[in-house]
């Protein structure tokens, strides 16, 4: 029953029962416990719905993170995250971008994704916190000049020394493969060289 009945076209429908033809109070009783019982499955759902949403939205940062400290090999360290005390595992990426900080939470389920990223005791001065506010860290972002962006990248290209394999930047290689060994197309770390 979706609608009161025609005898009580006003009585709340609770549970598929009609209100006005309960004629116990014990029958009212179940019906609204099984309308709650209803409800909170499906905010129950819903909640876990959301908390999916929000953990892939996490673990994309993640992705989006452990790329820029790999853009950043010098200048990214990773320290556990003392300022959580009720969250274990948590680890803090500090970040310097053109002499900026810039701090992010990483949690357990994606420290997988930052093998690359040396990991520091709190008390390494790489991993000392400025103070910065999320407002401040994201306007640092937005700031940064696009000339000082490129220098940072070009540097960490210049600080990293090719495998021995690969061929010098200025060496000739054939159109199928690329000194990096990425296909057509792709910039590798030798194309933003000065």
């Amino acid at each position: 029953m979706s609608q009161p009945c025609e005898q009580h076209p006003t009585a709340p429908v609770i549970g598929g029962v009609c209100g006005g033809c309960t004629q116990y109070p014990a029958d009212m009783v179940k019906a609204r416990m099984d309308h709650a019982v209803e409800k909170y499955a499906k905010l129950l759902m819903r909640l876990e719905d959301t908390e999916r949403e929000r953990d892939g939205a996490y673990r994309e940062r993640a992705q989006l993170l452990a790329w820029l400290a790999a853009l950043h090999p010098g200048y990214a360290v990773l320290a556990p995250a003392v300022d959580l005390d009720d969250e274990d595992g948590w680890w803090l990426l500090f970040l310097t971008v053109a002499g900026l900080q810039m701090t992010w939470h990483i949690a357990p389920r994606d420290l997988e994704l930052f093998q690359h990223v040396e990991r520091v005791d709190v008390a390494d001065p790489r991993a000392q916190w400025d103070g910065h506010t999320t407002a401040e860290k994201y306007e640092r972002i937005r700031t940064l000049p696009f000339g000082e962006m490129r220098a940072a990248i070009v540097q960490a290209a210049l600080d990293e020394q090719p495998p021995a394999s690969a061929p010098a930047a200025t060496e000739a290689t054939d159109q199928s493969s690329r000194c990096c060994g990425k296909p057509d197309g792709a910039v590798c770390v030798h194309d933003v060289t000065p």
